[in-house]
């Protein structure tokens, strides 16, 4: 019985892990991170600023795991776009989509207070070099695909699909 209880207290742990990065990564993108205070998110989720803390020593770890998290889930979703696209440059195209209407949405400010945060910048290059590796593969790809005839029909079509000028 003990053994269940603990289980429940985890998975209760977990789940407010994700409420809180849910409610503090949009916060930080549309105010700025400095402009949102652990005592903002605690209030917003009807937890004491203590729990906040037990969960996230500090703003920069809670920052780490959100950044980290919308990472992962654009990684997740294109990787799932493109188990069904019809070929690469659909799946160029809906990334340059997902990744402008989540720009769109994110204050200048956002990106110029993320060089403050040590982690953070670390992750980030880290992310980078590894996304940089898959895209040149990607690329390598796909350009061996264009270099045939049917591959450059593939393209225009794709392009034409997807309104851009040919």
């Amino acid at each position: 019985m003990h053994k269940n209880g603990n289980n429940n207290s985890s998975q209760y742990r977990n789940e407010l892990k994700f409420r809180i990065i849910r409610t503090a990564m949009p916060l930080f993108k549309q105010k700025g991170i400095k402009a949102v205070r652990m005592d903002d998110i605690a209030n917003i989720l009807s937890i004491s600023k203590r729990t906040l803390y037990e969960i996230y020593n500090n703003k920069e770890d809670l920052l780490l795991e959100g950044v980290k998290n919308d990472y992962y889930e654009m990684t997740k979703r294109i990787q799932d776009y493109a188990m069904t696209a019809e070929n690469e440059i659909d799946i160029v195209v809906t990334f340059f989509r997902m990744k402008f209407a989540d720009l769109d949405s994110i204050t200048p400010k956002f990106f110029t207070e993320l060089d403050k945060y040590e982690k953070v910048k670390l992750f980030m290059q880290e992310y980078k070099t590894e996304q940089q590796t898959e895209a040149t593969e990607f690329i390598r790809k796909y350009l061996s695909e264009c270099i045939s005839y049917t591959g450059c029909w593939i393209l225009r079509n794709s392009l034409r699909n997807h309104r851009l000028p040919v």
